[in-house]
Protein backbone atom coordinates (compact mmCIF):
# COMPACT_ATOMS: atom_id res chain seq x y z
CA UNK A 1 0.00 0.00 0.00
CA UNK A 2 1.48 3.26 -1.28
CA UNK A 3 0.50 6.43 1.12
CA UNK A 4 1.26 9.59 0.46
CA UNK A 5 1.42 12.53 2.89
CA UNK A 6 0.96 15.89 2.25
CA UNK A 7 -0.60 19.61 3.35
CA UNK A 8 -1.50 22.97 1.99
CA UNK A 9 1.45 24.89 3.55
CA UNK A 10 4.51 23.90 5.43
CA UNK A 11 4.98 23.41 9.21
CA UNK A 12 1.82 21.82 9.98
CA UNK A 13 3.61 18.76 11.19
CA UNK A 14 3.23 16.65 8.12
CA UNK A 15 6.52 14.67 8.40
CA UNK A 16 6.17 14.33 12.28
CA UNK A 17 2.37 12.82 11.52
CA UNK A 18 4.14 10.89 9.06
CA UNK A 19 6.72 9.26 11.41
CA UNK A 20 3.98 8.15 13.68
CA UNK A 21 1.88 6.48 11.40
CA UNK A 22 4.71 4.95 9.46
CA UNK A 23 5.61 3.43 13.08
CA UNK A 24 1.83 2.23 14.29
CA UNK A 25 0.75 0.93 11.34
CA UNK A 26 3.99 -1.34 11.69
CA UNK A 27 2.87 -1.81 15.49
CA UNK A 28 -0.66 -3.37 14.32
CA UNK A 29 0.79 -5.25 11.00
CA UNK A 30 4.37 -6.91 12.84
CA UNK A 31 5.96 -5.78 9.97
CA UNK A 32 8.63 -2.80 8.95
CA UNK A 33 7.42 0.09 6.76
CA UNK A 34 9.03 2.21 4.22
CA UNK A 35 9.64 6.29 4.34
CA UNK A 36 10.63 7.74 1.65
CA UNK A 37 11.37 11.70 1.83
CA UNK A 38 10.95 13.29 -1.43
CA UNK A 39 11.68 16.65 -0.06
CA UNK A 40 15.52 17.67 -1.15
CA UNK A 41 15.15 21.10 0.58
CA UNK A 42 14.32 19.94 3.95
CA UNK A 43 14.92 16.28 4.66
CA UNK A 44 12.92 17.01 7.80
CA UNK A 45 12.46 12.74 7.95
CA UNK A 46 16.36 12.59 8.29
CA UNK A 47 16.55 15.37 10.77
CA UNK A 48 14.00 13.50 13.01
CA UNK A 49 15.24 9.64 12.44
CA UNK A 50 18.81 9.47 11.35
CA UNK A 51 21.44 10.08 13.31
CA UNK A 52 23.75 10.88 10.70
CA UNK A 53 23.35 12.35 7.66
CA UNK A 54 21.51 9.91 5.10
CA UNK A 55 23.30 9.17 2.38
CA UNK A 56 20.64 6.58 0.89
CA UNK A 57 17.86 7.32 -1.24
CA UNK A 58 16.23 8.27 -4.80
CA UNK A 59 19.51 8.63 -6.16
CA UNK A 60 20.52 5.93 -5.60
CA UNK A 61 17.63 3.50 -6.85
CA UNK A 62 17.63 5.76 -9.79
CA UNK A 63 21.37 4.77 -10.34
CA UNK A 64 21.06 0.97 -9.68
CA UNK A 65 17.80 0.48 -11.97
CA UNK A 66 19.16 2.38 -15.03
CA UNK A 67 22.30 -0.55 -14.47
CA UNK A 68 19.76 -3.68 -14.10
CA UNK A 69 20.99 -4.09 -10.61
CA UNK A 70 18.36 -4.64 -8.36
CA UNK A 71 17.87 -8.32 -8.60
CA UNK A 72 17.80 -8.74 -4.88
CA UNK A 73 16.42 -7.53 -1.58
CA UNK A 74 20.12 -7.13 -0.69
CA UNK A 75 20.60 -4.73 -3.65
CA UNK A 76 17.65 -2.64 -2.63
CA UNK A 77 18.42 -2.59 0.70
CA UNK A 78 21.13 -0.39 -0.32
CA UNK A 79 18.86 2.22 -1.13
CA UNK A 80 17.50 2.78 2.03
CA UNK A 81 18.74 3.16 5.83
CA UNK A 82 17.21 1.04 8.43
CA UNK A 83 16.61 3.73 11.59
CA UNK A 84 14.63 1.53 13.40
CA UNK A 85 13.63 -2.48 13.53
CA UNK A 86 10.06 -1.14 12.13
CA UNK A 87 11.22 1.94 10.01
CA UNK A 88 13.48 2.38 7.15
CA UNK A 89 14.12 5.55 5.11
CA UNK A 90 14.80 6.32 1.59
CA UNK A 91 16.67 9.95 1.35
CA UNK A 92 15.55 12.20 -1.01
CA UNK A 93 19.28 12.81 -2.05
CA UNK A 94 19.21 15.37 -4.97
CA UNK A 95 15.94 13.88 -6.38
CA UNK A 96 17.38 13.54 -9.87
CA UNK A 97 14.16 13.60 -11.84
CA UNK A 98 12.29 9.85 -12.02
CA UNK A 99 10.77 9.05 -15.45
CA UNK A 100 6.79 7.53 -15.06
CA UNK A 101 8.88 4.13 -15.56
CA UNK A 102 11.34 4.51 -12.84
CA UNK A 103 8.92 5.74 -10.33
CA UNK A 104 6.35 2.33 -11.43
CA UNK A 105 9.71 0.12 -10.93
CA UNK A 106 10.37 2.02 -7.68
CA UNK A 107 6.61 1.37 -6.62
CA UNK A 108 6.58 -2.16 -7.52
CA UNK A 109 9.95 -2.64 -5.17
CA UNK A 110 8.65 -1.36 -2.09
CA UNK A 111 5.08 -2.91 -2.72
CA UNK A 112 7.33 -6.37 -2.71
CA UNK A 113 9.44 -5.60 -0.03
CA UNK A 114 7.64 -3.59 2.28
CA UNK A 115 3.30 -3.79 3.27
CA UNK A 116 3.29 0.24 3.59
CA UNK A 117 5.06 2.95 1.97
CA UNK A 118 4.72 6.04 3.05
CA UNK A 119 6.21 9.08 1.14
CA UNK A 120 6.40 12.24 3.30
CA UNK A 121 6.10 14.74 0.50
CA UNK A 122 6.60 18.67 -0.27
CA UNK A 123 3.85 20.56 0.73
CA UNK A 124 1.89 22.61 -1.34
CA UNK A 125 1.69 22.28 -5.04
CA UNK A 126 4.56 20.38 -6.78
CA UNK A 127 4.94 18.67 -9.64
CA UNK A 128 7.27 16.13 -8.22
CA UNK A 129 4.56 15.14 -5.74
CA UNK A 130 1.58 15.34 -7.94
CA UNK A 131 3.41 12.75 -9.66
CA UNK A 132 3.08 10.43 -6.38
CA UNK A 133 -0.43 11.81 -5.31
CA UNK A 134 -1.42 10.51 -8.39
CA UNK A 135 0.21 7.11 -8.15
CA UNK A 136 -1.23 7.02 -4.43
CA UNK A 137 -3.58 4.03 -2.75
CA UNK A 138 -4.44 6.71 -0.06
CA UNK A 139 -3.69 10.77 0.13
CA UNK A 140 -3.30 11.97 3.98
CA UNK A 141 -4.10 15.93 3.96
CA UNK A 142 -2.85 17.39 7.53
CA UNK A 143 -4.49 20.43 8.34
CA UNK A 144 -4.67 22.69 11.59
CA UNK A 145 -6.98 23.82 13.56
CA UNK A 146 -7.16 27.31 11.62
CA UNK A 147 -9.95 28.54 9.34
CA UNK A 148 -6.26 30.15 7.35
CA UNK A 149 -5.38 26.14 7.03
CA UNK A 150 -8.98 24.70 6.19
CA UNK A 151 -9.48 27.73 3.75
CA UNK A 152 -6.45 26.75 1.69
CA UNK A 153 -7.95 23.60 1.25
CA UNK A 154 -11.22 24.78 0.70
CA UNK A 155 -9.71 27.43 -2.42
CA UNK A 156 -8.18 25.14 -3.91
CA UNK A 157 -9.63 22.44 -6.49
CA UNK A 158 -6.71 20.31 -6.67
CA UNK A 159 -7.65 18.33 -3.59
CA UNK A 160 -11.35 17.43 -4.41
CA UNK A 161 -10.22 15.51 -7.76
CA UNK A 162 -8.12 13.20 -5.15
CA UNK A 163 -11.47 13.09 -2.91
CA UNK A 164 -11.74 9.28 -3.63
CA UNK A 165 -8.15 8.35 -1.50
CA UNK A 166 -8.50 11.19 0.82
CA UNK A 167 -7.89 11.22 4.59
CA UNK A 168 -7.75 14.40 6.33
CA UNK A 169 -6.27 14.63 9.96
CA UNK A 170 -6.56 18.00 11.98
CA UNK A 171 -3.03 17.85 13.71
CA UNK A 172 -2.39 19.38 17.06
CA UNK A 173 -6.14 19.57 18.13
CA UNK A 174 -7.17 21.06 21.11
CA UNK A 175 -10.80 21.75 22.90
CA UNK A 176 -9.93 24.46 25.10
CA UNK A 177 -6.69 26.99 25.64
CA UNK A 178 -6.28 28.80 28.52
CA UNK A 179 -9.38 27.55 30.19
CA UNK A 180 -11.47 28.84 27.25
CA UNK A 181 -13.21 26.56 24.40
CA UNK A 182 -12.00 26.95 21.15
CA UNK A 183 -14.78 28.00 18.62
CA UNK A 184 -13.36 26.24 15.43
CA UNK A 185 -14.09 22.69 16.39
CA UNK A 186 -13.95 19.24 14.80
CA UNK A 187 -17.39 19.44 14.41
CA UNK A 188 -16.96 22.84 12.44
CA UNK A 189 -13.75 21.63 10.55
CA UNK A 190 -16.19 18.45 9.09
CA UNK A 191 -19.08 20.94 8.12
CA UNK A 192 -16.14 22.94 6.23
CA UNK A 193 -14.48 19.77 4.75
CA UNK A 194 -17.30 18.34 3.67
CA UNK A 195 -17.45 20.94 0.56
CA UNK A 196 -14.60 18.85 -0.72
CA UNK A 197 -17.02 16.01 -0.90
CA UNK A 198 -14.55 13.87 1.27
CA UNK A 199 -16.79 11.64 3.88
CA UNK A 200 -17.43 12.66 7.51
CA UNK A 201 -15.40 9.10 8.74
CA UNK A 202 -12.50 10.14 6.93
CA UNK A 203 -11.88 13.12 9.05
CA UNK A 204 -9.32 12.55 11.60
CA UNK A 205 -8.01 14.66 14.80
CA UNK A 206 -4.25 14.50 16.59
CA UNK A 207 -4.60 16.46 20.17
CA UNK A 208 -1.89 18.44 20.76
CA UNK A 209 0.45 16.51 22.97
CA UNK A 210 3.10 18.57 24.86
CA UNK A 211 5.50 15.65 25.07
CA UNK A 212 5.33 14.99 21.71
CA UNK A 213 6.47 17.80 21.24
CA UNK A 214 8.84 17.94 23.38
CA UNK A 215 10.22 14.08 22.10
CA UNK A 216 10.14 15.85 18.47
CA UNK A 217 12.83 18.95 20.13
CA UNK A 218 15.00 15.86 21.21
CA UNK A 219 14.65 14.15 17.66
CA UNK A 220 13.19 10.94 19.28
CA UNK A 221 10.00 10.73 17.51
CA UNK A 222 9.53 6.84 17.65
CA UNK A 223 10.97 6.42 20.99
CA UNK A 224 7.45 8.54 22.22
CA UNK A 225 5.61 5.91 20.24
CA UNK A 226 7.37 2.76 20.79
CA UNK A 227 7.75 3.02 24.35
CA UNK A 228 4.44 4.51 25.25
CA UNK A 229 1.38 3.14 26.38
CA UNK A 230 -2.06 3.78 24.61
CA UNK A 231 -3.20 3.91 27.89
CA UNK A 232 -5.10 7.02 28.86
CA UNK A 233 -3.28 8.45 25.73
CA UNK A 234 -5.65 10.40 23.79
CA UNK A 235 -2.32 10.84 20.79
CA UNK A 236 -1.73 7.23 20.62
CA UNK A 237 -5.50 6.09 20.33
CA UNK A 238 -6.30 8.33 18.19
CA UNK A 239 -3.20 7.61 15.88
CA UNK A 240 -4.47 3.74 16.05
CA UNK A 241 -7.90 4.83 15.04
CA UNK A 242 -6.34 6.81 12.08
CA UNK A 243 -3.87 3.39 10.94
CA UNK A 244 -6.48 0.83 11.22
CA UNK A 245 -9.00 3.27 9.10
CA UNK A 246 -6.23 2.95 6.91
CA UNK A 247 -5.55 -0.55 6.81
CA UNK A 248 -9.40 -1.89 6.95
CA UNK A 249 -10.53 0.59 3.79
CA UNK A 250 -7.40 0.88 1.48
CA UNK A 251 -5.62 -2.87 1.85
CA UNK A 252 -7.71 -5.41 0.31
CA UNK A 253 -8.61 -6.46 4.19
CA UNK A 254 -11.99 -8.24 4.29
CA UNK A 255 -12.68 -9.14 7.45
CA UNK A 256 -15.50 -8.51 10.28
CA UNK A 257 -15.68 -5.56 12.13
CA UNK A 258 -12.47 -4.32 13.93
CA UNK A 259 -13.90 -3.39 16.76
CA UNK A 260 -14.79 -6.24 17.94
CA UNK A 261 -11.35 -7.76 17.54
CA UNK A 262 -8.64 -7.59 20.00
CA UNK A 263 -5.81 -5.75 19.17
CA UNK A 264 -3.85 -9.46 18.99
CA UNK A 265 -6.39 -10.76 16.70
CA UNK A 266 -6.14 -7.39 14.27
CA UNK A 267 -2.71 -7.78 14.42
CA UNK A 268 -3.07 -11.42 13.18
CA UNK A 269 -5.16 -10.49 10.68
CA UNK A 270 -3.32 -7.44 9.29
CA UNK A 271 -0.08 -9.73 9.71
CA UNK A 272 -1.34 -12.79 7.48
CA UNK A 273 -2.88 -10.52 5.15
CA UNK A 274 0.30 -8.26 4.33
CA UNK A 275 2.46 -11.32 4.10
CA UNK A 276 -0.20 -12.74 1.11
CA UNK A 277 0.20 -9.36 -0.34
CA UNK A 278 3.72 -9.13 -0.56
CA UNK A 279 4.90 -13.00 -1.70
CA UNK A 280 2.13 -11.95 -4.58
CA UNK A 281 4.35 -8.95 -5.55
CA UNK A 282 7.35 -10.30 -5.19
CA UNK A 283 6.43 -13.21 -7.91
CA UNK A 284 4.77 -9.78 -10.19
CA UNK A 285 8.13 -8.19 -10.17
CA UNK A 286 10.30 -10.96 -11.06
CA UNK A 287 7.97 -12.80 -13.59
Amino acid sequence: MLISVTAPSKGLGQSVTTINLAGMISKLIGDRSLIIDINKNCKDIVYYLSNSICSKGLDDFKNLLQANMLSSKTLFNSCVKNVHESVDIMDSNESFDLTNNELNNLINYTKAYYPVTFVDTISGRNAFSKVFLNKSDVIIVIVNQTINSISKILEDDFYEKYKDKLIFVVNQYMNSYNNKKLRYTIKEINKDLSRVKVKKERIFKLDFDVDLINECNENGILNYLFNNSGKNNDYLNQLEKISEYLLANFADIQTEELTALTKQQKKSIFASIFKLNKRSNLNENYE
